[in-house]
This record gives structure tokens, C-alpha cells and sequence, in this order.
């Protein structure tokens, strides 16, 4: 099962690039959202606090991704 999530980018992904973030199994962005206008990223784009991230995830991807922004937000 494959769905569509919106992430809006913590403070904690701030100047960050996209492909240290984003889980490599079961998650892709499918688009970035910055300033209203949107783009498909490139895997080093860097993040900005409140872009926003489309991403097309498996429940496994999904999971993982919000693992991570938690273990950010605890500073691990």
C-alpha cells in the first residue's frame, strides 16, 4: 500500500539537505512546496523551516520518516 503524505519541514531540518532526511526505502519526494511555488527536488535541495514536502510513502517508509523527524526533534 502506497500513499501520499504532506510534511511541513521542522525547524530542526532547517538548512538541511534532502537526501539526509528522507528515508531511501519506502519513501520519495514527489514534490517541494517553498514559498507557494512548488518543484520536484533534487536530492540535495536544502531545506528550509516550513517548505512543504510531498512524499509518496509505504506505511514502512512513512514510519521511518517520522522516526526520524522525532529523533531530530530529541537532538539524536
Amino acid at each position: 500500500e502506497v500513499e501520499v503524505y504532506e510534511i511541513i519541514v521542522p525547524a530542526e531540518w532547517h538548512m538541511k539537505p534532502l537526501n539526509l532526511l528522507i528515508p531511501h526505502d519506502g519513501c520519495i519526494t514527489i514534490a517541494l512546496t517553498r514559498a507557494g511555488r512548488a518543484s520536484i527536488p533534487s536530492n540535495d535541495v536544502i531545506l528550509y523551516e516550513g517548505d512543504i514536502l510531498d512524499v509518496s510513502a509505504t506505511f514502512e517508509g512513512i514510519d521511518a520518516l517520522r522516526k526520524r523527524i522525532i529523533d531530530l526533534k530529541e537532538g539524536k
